[in-house]
């Protein structure tokens, strides 16, 4: 079955408002098309047999057709939630530090990890979600020297194409003053595509798919300090549907390094890049490219 959850939720929002409903006339969809084609959308991206919508000559759907609409919400909703994924533990030097688990905040969690409120993909580079997915703060953080790798851990990732990129911020200070604004965060570590082929499984997420892990190494030179480290698994498997997936920790990162990136590497979350950049609108399908650049600047290796 195709997945779309944007669509999905357009259609679990038309049932609760009770605008369409088993044995209910929809006539009144001939006469709207913004509705009309929204509906049609729906019904394309869970494999809807057209032929049961209604078209502009029709008053209504086939019995058929209402009752296997109406199913979807049964079939979607659970996969809405298990389709997707974020950061549920990380390990260094080591050392196990748990994540958030849950889609409620848990009071009082003694972890390490921003606490996101959900896994639902972010659709637009903008949303200030972009930043730590809604995490803001955590009681906690894990000392790394400079050098070192941090291997962070999904419990389920689905989507196996598009990058990961990881993050690092500086927060100059206390964690409970680090909101992570401004022109401060660079990356370390990248995988985007290799090869040729983007409608493949050659993707760095594909490795995250495949491992439920990823490791990256803090630069050996980087200046000791507070820093957020940021997982960002980006999925393209929808054409010019970006869906981004990040997760933030709070990290101590400890050595005798002085390196900071330079002016050019560093940029702001939310708006790393435009949403119109081909890295983050991208159609692997049918758009007849042969590489992939990352969003974002360049990653920064100390």
């Amino acid at each position: 079955m195709a997945h779309s959850y944007a669509l999905g939720n357009y259609l679990l929002k038309l049932i609760s408002n009770r605008r369409v409903g088993p044995g209910m006339n929809l006539a009144a969809l001939q006469h709207d098309q913004h509705k009309y084609y929204r509906v049609s959308l729906i019904a394309k991206a869970y494999d809807y047999p057209s032929s049961a919508l209604p078209s502009k000559a029709s008053s209504s759907l086939t019995d058929s057709g209402v009752k296997m609409l109406f199913s979807l919400p049964l079939l979607v909703a659970p996969a809405l939630v298990a389709a997707h994924g974020a950061v549920t533990s990380y390990e260094i030097g080591g050392k196990t530090y748990e994540g958030y688990q849950g889609f409620s905040p848990v009071p009082g969690a003694q972890i390490i990890q921003r606490q996101w409120p959900d896994y639902n993909p972010i659709m637009t580079v903008t949303d200030p979600k972009m930043t730590c997915n809604g995490g803001t703060s955590a009681p906690l953080a894990a000392e790394v020297a400079a050098g070192q790798n941090v291997t962070a851990f999904w419990k389920q990732w689905t989507h196996q194409q598009g990058p990961v990129m990881v993050w690092l911020y500086s927060c100059d200070g206390e964690f409970s003053a680090c909101d992570g604004k401004g022109k401060k965060w660079f990356k370390i570590d990248e995988m985007g595509l290799w090869g040729n082929v983007l409608n493949s499984n050659n993707w760095g997420t594909a490795i995250v798919f495949k491992d439920l892990k990823w490791s990256s190494r803090i630069p050996k030179n980087l200046k000791p300090g507070n820093y957020l480290i940021r997982h960002e698994l980006l999925a393209l498997h929808q054409a010019n549907t970006p869906q981004f997936y990040p997760e933030c920790a709070q990290i101590k990162v400890t050595g005798s390094g002085t390196a900071t990136p330079p002016a050019n590497l560093l940029t702001s979350i939310p708006a790393y890049a435009a949403q119109s950049d081909p890295g983050i609108m991208v159609d692997i399908y049918q758009g007849g490219g042969t590489s992939y650049k990352a969003p974002g600047p360049a990653v920064w290796t100390g």
